[in-house]
């Protein structure tokens, strides 16, 4: 953790929308850079990913998500927050998965687009570097072990 970090803009802008997608951008490259970095530690981050909350409404934010994880996302049909307090309350001592199960109606999935997927790859790559060259991340990710998401399925 670099509590002294300090944020920063990689190229310019031509307006406010096109600072969003950048900001929303560097979200998702924290997000790969997380499941890299315990990848590189041994665990296995394969397969798709369940996510939950408001933001699950935004059908861009969702598909740029995947795009830049290379993940499929579920998303279950009531992915408030408190829904997910329920099912644990209602598991009780219970087995959560076996509650999720009963009470968690089906997923929509959005899957990566293998194009996008190898556009986002390059601009990782610099975001990546653009961090090692703050120092702040070890260049050990962007130093020829770069690891690529998961193919798309």
């Amino acid at each position: 953790m670099r509590p002294d970090a300090e944020p920063f803009d990689l190229g310019t802008f031509t307006d406010d929308g096109d600072r969003y997608a950048a900001v929303l951008q560097g979200v998702a490259f924290v997000e790969r850079l997380c499941f890299d970095s315990l990848r590189r530690l041994g665990a296995d981050v394969s397969g798709p990913l369940s996510i939950t909350g408001g933001a699950t409404r935004s059908h861009y934010w969702n598909q740029l998500r995947a795009d830049i994880l290379g993940r499929d996302l579920l998303l279950p049909a009531d992915s408030e927050p408190a829904f997910g307090m329920a099912v644990v309350a209602a598991a009780g001592d219970g087995p959560l998965a076996d509650t999720a199960a009963r009470m968690v109606g089906p997923a929509r999935v959005v899957r990566p687009r293998p194009a996008a997927v190898d556009r986002f790859t390059p601009t990782y790559h610099r975001f990546l570097d653009a961090l090692c060259d703050r120092g702040y991340i070890d260049p050990a990710p962007s130093a020829g072990s770069r690891p690529e998401p998961e193919p798309a399925r």
